[in-house]
């Protein structure tokens, strides 16, 4: 009976060693298989950051070189500004000196001493829209998108055409009203040679005198034509100017508008890949916990088998 209840020491030790070998071999079956399948996986997915980190990489320098070619354009917009601007504070000072020269004396002064007082000053608006306020005289531009901007230009210029009808009309009295002396500085002279017996000689002088003065007006007349027209031509090349840089500035902007969007993209897409990268190394760094803690206690199990056996 003692025999069949109780099993031999050598009995009791083989059984032990078939199950810690059992133990053992299944457990070395499953871990290294685990960790190849983990090691693979976490190997194509460094491949795949390495590969858009790289591909991110050359999109940003794109960008970069992007950017400094609009900053190359920016320059050379700010050089033709710059270039116009002086081009047109040199025409408003023709036209007010102009305007002083047919009789508009004071309030061609008074056109001077704001046309210095606005170079002087500085408006409150924009980097990009402050030659267009200085060009309309204002301190700001209330008005979003082109065509409420080109609204705002016409009604401006729609405020100075009175002025302009006004110098007109006073460079057309101006030129009647030196015709009307000259007219009359020769009428007198005429009457006052045409005694006594000098008449055939004075009125040959005063045939002369009157042709070199109406040749002299119609030349003056000719000139002030010329430089209205003059005037014009360059009003309408002010105008494609603006409309040019104007559409520039929208196609620059638009573009800016998307390389900052796709670089919002990129960057968002960069950290998405490092926070996966992290949470990929924490994965792993879990296993290999798992695996030391696992093999520790097969090899206590072990060894407290062997000391119960001995």
């Amino acid at each position: 009976m003692a025999r069949s209840s109780t099993t031999s020491p050598p009995q009791r030790n083989l059984y032990l060693s078939l199950s810690l070998s059992i133990s053992l071999y299944l457990q070395s079956a499953w871990l290294p298989t685990e960790k190849m399948v983990d090691s693979a996986v976490l190997q194509y997915q460094n491949q795949r950051l390495l590969q858009q980190m790289d591909k991110q990489k050359h999109d940003l320098q794109d960008v970069e070189a992007k950017i400094k070619e609009l900053k190359d354009k920016q320059g050379s917009y700010d050089e033709m500004l710059i270039t116009v601007n002086q081009i047109w504070n040199q025409l408003v000072d023709d036209l007010i000196l102009l305007g002083l020269c047919a009789g508009r004396s004071q309030n061609a002064l008074q056109s001077l001493d704001g046309a210095d007082y606005s170079r002087g000053s500085i408006p409150s608006c924009s980097a990009e829209e402050m030659f267009l306020c200085r060009l309309l005289q204002r301190d700001s531009i209330e008005a979003n998108g082109n065509d409420e901007i080109a609204k705002c230009v016409e009604e401006a210029l729609t405020l100075h055409h009175p002025s302009t009808r006004e110098l007109l009309k006073l460079l057309e009295h101006s030129i009647y009203s030196h015709r009307e002396k000259t007219e009359s500085i020769v009428h007198n002279l005429d009457g006052k040679i045409s005694s006594e017996g000098q008449r055939f000689n004075c009125k040959f002088i005063a045939m002369i005198s009157s042709s070199y003065l109406r040749l002299m007006m119609e030349r003056v007349v000719k000139n002030l034509r010329e430089a209205i027209d003059i005037l014009h031509v360059k009003q309408l090349q002010y105008a494609d100017v603006i409309r040019t840089y104007l559409s520039s500035q929208s196609t620059d902007q638009s573009e800016i508008r998307r390389i900052t969007g796709e670089l919002d993209d990129s960057m968002t897409e960069l950290e998405e890949s490092r926070r996966k990268l992290v949470n990929l190394k924490m994965q792993k760094d879990v296993a290999s916990g798992m695996h030391n803690l696992t093999s520790g206690a097969v090899k206590g199990t072990h060894l407290k088998n062997q000391q119960k056996g001995q």
